[in-house]
């Protein structure tokens, strides 16, 4: 077989995938629609469970020899080394041809992020070939000047034609023709997951469209020039590198299109050299683009709020590259008492123990390293983290958050010093240069903003609902991407294929145990299982391939992108889990000669909305773009709101905090585009906007909530605090009756859907250019035809 191999295509088949492995398992259920019992399967034995774990087995061995076969060049300056050589020259050429210039200031992308982006300013394409003749055990160092405007000028007008061209893209597999639907020779979720392919693109670029013409409309003649005519086509600050040459040193200085060996755009005025740990140059000064995260808690004390910074943690772009990070709260606390799920009262013992724990201990985990700094207590006091083992009292996380929820208690316990009355998550952004942006959200909030005016605030009460929320609340995480670029198709299979392979033993272990090891034994061995690659990376990507004219912007700053899980309490008392996009910073400039400055960076905004809600493919909570759509079927018009008088009627349905934000944006000098009247999604009244700068066009979906712009809530019991969010209420595992191995099953079940996720991933993908789609046709495809759904009801139907 064959699968359509352009970036569209491939594109839709990573987040098709991603969005069938979440719904197959049935593990989840709208809180609109009522709880649906699994199809009848029937009892396997234990050795048709194994017969599963084995067809698992070698489809995870193609998988990584698919993967040992798979281009890195789009991302490792290794396998660019191996293609060009290390000859000095070849390296410099093919720096300079395959990598295009963009002016912006200071270090951003990195050796990495050029790689995938095949794009960047002076500085991150001098460190990609410094980078590459470092490997290539040649001594190179840094020079730099600061171009006149003369040199400026006369460099930009060499550059004009690169500038306004398409960058150079990575090299990708061969094309492949598209897979014909109806094909026999194919298995058919790929005829569906071809079909869906084309439908997301096709209702994407319609959605485009159809807003950026919406804002036009309601705009007008408001709209500025545009950030790119405030941007100069050549920095000032300019970079290259100097390599030895005999006893001196010779120019290599890659910016324009026919630039040779020992010349430069100016006479160097400084060098410097490269920390051979980090690659990065050694400078007093900031160079570096950042992203200081932040987490700070309020405590009433006194009739006083107090803030307190509990986390703090510089993450940079550059040195990210595409690597994930994850923000997790650990209870230290946590109980470690028998297992008693599948009662009539476990829900309100699980209530019960979130509400009972009294310390938090916030944690970023970024790869196999985590930050600690300090815990809190719900009397909102702070302290530093007492010790290097973060997990020390909490033991095997899965299995001990499982084990807590034989915590019985009755009201939370008074508070005797203080009370813990909000946290937030804040994200401050430095740009060399520029003045620092800091952006904040909730985590949860007791008060709520119109209480913090008064000069005292009444002392808050806490009730065990009240407790149980912001216990959950804390049981939450938050996904970060923080880019300093492009992410390129290579480096996404890449990272997919590399975190399934990681689990690969502990995903073996889960499915040929799980009818002996019982509940417990299931959850530590589920515990194994590394982090999956995110939704957050399927955004990163349609954000921009979804977008037919993105290559008119580009990011010349960090973007943060975040994937939410949230947990509360709903009104009947059920948990409910709320999961979605927040697009924290998305600013980019405009491509220097862009005909239209402003509505290529207005229509990036509005092609970063629309990619999330379109990349999880589920009826949304929350949806500014789909609040158009509402709009637009019910008659209701749109119209640009620039002070908070001109929202009239509207500003009635707002709350304190929705009010509050939109006089925020508003005095940012920013256009609210919304419905003259209030709308709804899914039956619930939503508001939100497009928030558009008038002076350079940055564009973004904005929920008055401030939760993001696509949230999906589901009823889910929750069954794991650190490992996030594993639900299996879907298969009746947490049913009154259910027995402890019908749950290990379900657990075991979640546990492998969570990793197959992955696999699916490669598989819709075309795994690592297509050389998975002889597995999925051949003996392996057995594996996967089988189908996560019935993986679910098999195994939930065996062990019950």
């Amino acid at each position: 077989m064959s699968l359509s191999n352009d970036v569209i295509s491939r594109t839709a088949r990573l987040l098709f995938s991603t969005l069938m492995a979440w719904t197959w398992c049935g593990g989840i259920n709208q809180v609109t629609a009522a709880p649906s019992a699994p199809a009848a399967a029937a009892p396997l034995a234990g050795a048709d469970l194994a017969r599963l774990a084995d067809q698992l087995e070698e489809g995870l061995k193609a998988l990584e020899v698919a993967s040992r076969n798979a281009p890195r060049d789009s991302f490792d300056p290794q396998a660019v080394l191996a293609n060009v050589g290390r000859d000095r020259d070849a390296l410099f050429a093919w720096v300079r041809d395959q990598t295009a210039y963009l002016p912006y200031d200071g270090l951003l992308r990195g050796p990495r992020g050029v790689l995938m982006e095949r794009a960047g300013n002076s500085l991150d394409r001098a460190l990609l070939l410094a980078e590459l003749l470092r490997s290539a055990g040649q001594p190179v160092r840094l020079a730099r000047a600061a171009l006149t405007d003369a040199q400026r000028a006369d460099a930009a007008a060499r550059l004009k034609a690169s500038l306004q061209a398409r960058p150079p893209q990575p090299a990708a597999a061969a094309p492949q023709p598209p897979v014909a639907p109806g094909d026999t020779n194919v298995d058919p979720g790929m005829n569906e997951a071809v079909l869906l392919s084309q439908g997301l693109a096709e209702d994407s670029a319609a959605r485009i469209e159809r807003d950026v013409t919406v804002l036009n409309g309601a705009i007008g003649a408001q709209g500025g020039p545009g950030h790119a005519a405030a941007t100069a086509p050549v920095a000032a600050d300019h970079w290259w590198v100097q390599a030895r040459a005999g006893e001196g040193w010779v120019d290599l200085d890659p910016t324009l299109a026919d630039a040779k060996v020992g010349q430069a755009l100016a006479p160097s005025q400084s060098t410097c050299e490269i920390d051979p740990k980090t690659g990065v140059p050694i400078l007093k000064e900031a160079l570096s683009h950042e992203v200081e995260l932040r987490v700070i808690v309020e405590q009433w004390k006194d009739g006083k709020l107090q803030e307190k910074p509990v986390l703090q943690h510089v993450l940079r772009p550059a040195e990210m590259a595409g690597r994930q990070a994850t923000l997790i709260h650990v209870p230290p606390g946590w109980s470690d008492n028998a297992v008693t799920m599948g009662t009539d009262d476990s829900m309100k013992k699980l209530v019960a123990a979130a509400a009972a724990q009294t310390e938090w201990r916030p944690m970023l985990l970024i790869g196999e390293e985590y930050v600690v700094q300090s815990t809190f207590t719900t009397e909102g006091e702070v302290s530093k983290s007492s010790s290097d083992d973060p997990f020390a009292k909490l033991g095997s996380t899965l299995g001990k958050a499982i084990g807590a929820f034989d915590v019985l208690g009755g009201e939370a316990p008074a508070a005797t010093k203080g009370v813990l009355t909000a946290e937030w998550i804040e994200y401050e952004i430095r740009v060399p240069g520029r003045p620092a942006k800091t952006i904040r959200r909730p985590v949860f909030d007791l008060l709520g903003p119109s209480a913090r005016g008064g000069a005292a605030v009444n002392e808050p009460k806490v009730d065990q609902q009240t407790a149980a929320n912001r216990g959950f609340s804390l049981m939450g995480e938050t996904e970060l991407l923080v880019l300093g670029s492009r992410l390129s198709i290579g480096f996404v299979e890449h990272a997919v294929t590399a975190t399934l392979l990681e689990s690969k033993a502990a995903l073996l272990d889960v499915l040929r145990h799980a009818q002996d090891d019982g509940l417990r034994g299931t959850a530590k061995r589920g515990a194994k299982l590394h982090p999956q690659t995110g939704p957050l990376h399927a955004l990163a990507l349609a954000r921009h391939f979804w977008n037919a004219r993105a290559d008119e912007a580009y990011l010349d700053r960090p973007n943060v992108l975040t994937y939410q899980k949230k947990i509360r309490l709903g009104p009947d008392g059920k948990i409910v889990t709320r999961e979605g996009f927040d697009i924290v910073e998305n600013a980019v400039a405009a491509r220097p000669g862009s005909a239209n400055p402003f509505q290529a960076v207005l229509r990036q905004g509005v092609a970063d909305t629309v990619a999330e809600t379109v990349v999880l493919q589920r009826p949304m909570t929350e949806n500014v773009s789909e609040l158009v759509s509402r709009a637009q079927a019910q008659g209701v018009g749109m119209s640009a709101v620039a002070r908070v008088e001109d929202l009239g009627t509207r500003a009635a349905g707002l709350s304190a905090g929705a009010l509050g934000r939109a006089r925020e944006d508003l005095s940012s000098g920013s256009l609210l585009v919304m419905p003259e009247r209030a709308g709804d999604v899914g039956g619930r009244p939503v508001v939100g906007w497009y928030r558009v700068d008038r002076a350079t066009g940055q564009t973004l979906g904005v929920i008055a909530s401030g939760e993001g712009a696509a949230m999906i809530e589901y009823i889910a019991v929750v069954v794991g605090v650190s490992n996030g969010l594993l639900t299996t209420y879907g298969c009746g595992g947490f049913a009154a009756g259910a027995s402890n191995t019908k749950i290990a099953a379900c657990l075991a079940c979640g546990c492998v859907v969570a990793a197959l996720t992955a696999m699916t991933v490669m598989v819709m993908w075309g795994g690592a250019g297509g050389a998975l789609g002889g597995w999925v046709s051949g003996k392996g495809g057995t594996a996967a035809s089988i189908g996560l759904n019935k993986l679910c009801n098999v195994v939930s139907g065996a062990m019950s």
